[in-house]
């Protein structure tokens, strides 16, 4: 009895389901610097949305030597540096957010 009634309650409960995201995926992304100032080489930290809605925390540089984003700036990843670390420029659509 205990069996068909653990198995009927079964096919009710959702079960787990689990997404990986490649960090290469985020390239052409639009992130939010949430912590520090990106400048050339000193990188911020940068939240980031992922195809299932997860959110990321990733690293930031700007593309140009001259360029800095400060906190709560939107940018757009353009390319993947090596594991969470990416090269960014300004938003140009800020309606992408």
């Amino acid at each position: 009895m205990v069996r068909l009634s653990g198995a009927a309650i079964a096919r009710l409960i959702p079960r787990d389901e689990t997404s990986a995201v490649s960090f290469d995926s985020l390239v052409g992304r639009v992130a939010v610097i949430v912590n520090g100032t990106a400048r050339a080489g000193y990188p911020a930290e940068a939240r980031v949305k992922s195809d299932y809605g997860q959110t990321l925390y990733v690293r930031v540089e700007p593309d140009g030597p001259d360029i800095r984003f400060g906190p709560a700036e939107s940018v757009l990843l353009i390319k993947q540096i090596s594991g969470s670390r990416f090269v960014a420029i300004a938003n140009p659509r800020p309606d992408l957010l």
